[in-house]
């Protein structure tokens, strides 16, 4: 049985909602499909979602789910499944990027030509084989109200949803202090059987025991993982616990997950924070920040490159980097914007970013 407000989820209100808060939004022909062919589970999820992020929330996992559905029904997303001879509904193609983030980048590699993209067909066919549908499969979920029917948000919040488990176990941070992004989780392996839909392959994670799960934001490509998280500062000032960001990057597994026990971690000094928030916004073209780290050997690397952020992360010899999309820029901003309020909790927040604008402008202005 469906939740209450499952029934009331709408193509009309999920484009509404995203737009209102300047995410990627479906077209009125997606959003339909999307509400028709996600699973119970999914739906849950999503209501509960666009419960919140109507009511303001800027949760990174809120978003990313958000942002992974728009993918399962992109144009994109569908010609690249029909190159690699993958017929997934809406639900499968949703369960495969939680299950593999790296199919992302597959999809965007898989629309180009030459041996590139035959590799990356290849390999979305791989990641597309739990959730193929059987040439006679009948979407048995409910569909949703047209679009125009209900636009307005559901009554009552869903249950709690169930989250992706999109990390390994984090190590130690720099200079030996635990701030690891990764949170522990188990996957469910799906379930073959005839014209069943695989479970959706997530399960919630188990927060790591004596240290809260603070605000995060994710990006992948098909190289390279990367999270921005809200940290705090381990010598905090007479004025109490000043907050930043933590950058972590881990390098990919041939498609198999991303190396998260080898990851490089960089934490943001208070004056490094605004100048990272201003090149991603795209008010500094690019940026490097030098030693950091035990051994004085961390180095951070940014350049913004218009439709995407290209970021770098050294130790020593080891370097990871990839490009941040534009899509996944929403997100990991808000990141910094926690952290610089939470600094200056009397400061109103279109005012700190004009300043970090106006400070930018000048620098640039210097040369």
């Amino acid at each position: 049985m469906n939740h209450p407000s499952d029934d009331r989820l709408s193509a009309g209100w999920l484009a509404q909602v995203l737009r209102d808060r300047g995410m990627p939004t479906p077209g009125p022909q997606e959003a339909r499909r999307l509400v028709r062919e996600l699973d119970a589970q999914q739906r849950r999820e999503v209501v509960r979602a666009l419960e919140r992020l109507a009511l303001g929330s800027d949760d990174a996992e809120e978003m990313e789910l958000m942002s992974l559905a728009w993918r399962s029904v992109s144009p994109a997303t569908v010609q690249a499944l029909h190159r690699a001879g993958a017929d997934l509904d809406a639900s499968g193609a949703l369960s495969m990027f939680r299950q593999h983030p790296a199919a992302v980048a597959a999809v965007s590699r898989a629309l180009g030509e030459g041996p590139q993209a035959e590799a990356a067909v290849e390999e979305l066919r791989g990641y597309a084989a739990p959730w193929q549908r059987p040439p006679d499969a009948v979407s048995d979920e409910p569909a949703g109200p047209d679009e125009g029917q209900d636009t307005g948000p559901p009554g009552r919040h869903a249950p709690s949803r169930a989250r992706e488990a999109l990390a390994e176990d984090a190590d130690e941070g720099e200079d030996g202090d635990d701030r690891g992004a990764g949170r522990t989780g188990q996957t469910q392996a799906p379930q073959h059987g005839a014209g069943a839909r695989p479970p959706a392959a997530f399960s919630a994670p188990e927060p790591r025991p004596g240290r809260p799960v603070r605000p995060q934001a994710r990006a992948y490509s098909s190289s390279a993982a990367i999270v921005f998280e809200l940290d705090t500062l381990r010598a905090p000032d007479e004025a109490g616990p000043r907050h930043t960001v933590s950058i972590e990057a881990a390098g990919g597994r041939g498609g198999e997950g991303y190396d998260w026990a080898d990851k490089i971690i960089f934490q943001c000094t208070l004056r490094e924070l605004p100048q990272v928030t201003a090149c991603l916004m795209g008010w500094t073209r690019e940026l490097e920040f030098r030693g950091h780290g035990v051994g004085q050997d961390k180095r951070l690397l940014m350049r913004h490159q218009g439709d995407s952020v290209y970021v770098r992360l050294l130790q020593g010899r080891r370097s990871v980097s990839l490009p941040v999309h534009r899509d996944d820029l929403y997100a990991i901003v808000l990141v910094c914007l926690r952290a610089l309020s939470a600094n200056d909790p009397d400061v109103p927040i279109p005012a700190l970013l004009e300043v970090i604008r106006q400070l930018a402008l000048a620098r640039q202005a210097a040369g």
